[in-house]
């Protein structure tokens, strides 16, 4: 789905372009609000969740589609306020907990940085990660019966129970890896 809508975004760009901005600006509303409330929960809320996600990946594809194709330039120069969107949301609220959703949005800045000829600083953001890991594994377990497991490509958050398992760590830690090894890669 979000391949077919980048593809139809990129035929008539001058007519996608005022939506595009008028969605990502949205977004950085959303944001806004976020940051000036931080103590409200329900404000971050409405940032960290999957509809903002989702249009997250539907706007990073829409504007590394537009890079690839000539004619496209009115959408290219979204591509630095989407980077700042993105990682606004990776900095809004830093708990342990969201470490998945800052995971994806590392993902994001990486896929910006590899279509869109841009260089965005991600790997320090991803050894940020790595230093949270070190975090959790400095702190002694709690021993929990029936230990889930966090698939971090589904999940935005994870539960106080499960950051304290012990096998939180061991899912997190080759996640950070990999992505500081596309971090590494990706060109720039």
């Amino acid at each position: 789905l979000f391949r077919t809508f980048a593809e139809l975004t990129v035929l008539h760009p001058n007519l996608a372009y005022p939506y595009a901005f008028v969605y990502i600006r949205q977004i950085a509303i959303h944001l806004r609000n976020a940051i000036i409330s931080k103590k409200r929960k329900d404000m971050v809320q409405t940032v960290y969740n999957w509809q903002m996600m989702q249009c997250l990946y539907l706007w990073t594809r829409v504007v590394s589609k537009a890079h690839a194709v000539h004619d496209c330039e009115a959408i290219c120069e979204l591509t630095y306020p989407l980077t700042q969107l993105i990682h606004g949301v990776l900095k809004l609220y830093h708990s342990l907990r969201y470490i998945p959703l800052r995971l994806h949005c590392i993902s994001l800045l990486i896929q910006l940085q590899a279509n869109c000829g841009i260089y965005v600083p991600t790997l320090t953001l991803a050894v940020e990660l790595l230093d949270d890991a070190e975090h959790i594994l400095a702190k002694k377990p709690k021993s929990v019966k029936n230990a889930k497991v966090v698939d971090m490509d589904c999940a935005l958050k994870a539960a106080h129970l499960i950051c304290s398992q012990p096998s939180f760590p061991d899912v997190i830690v080759p996640i950070t890896h990999r992505v500081i090894l596309m971090s590494c890669t990706a060109p720039k």
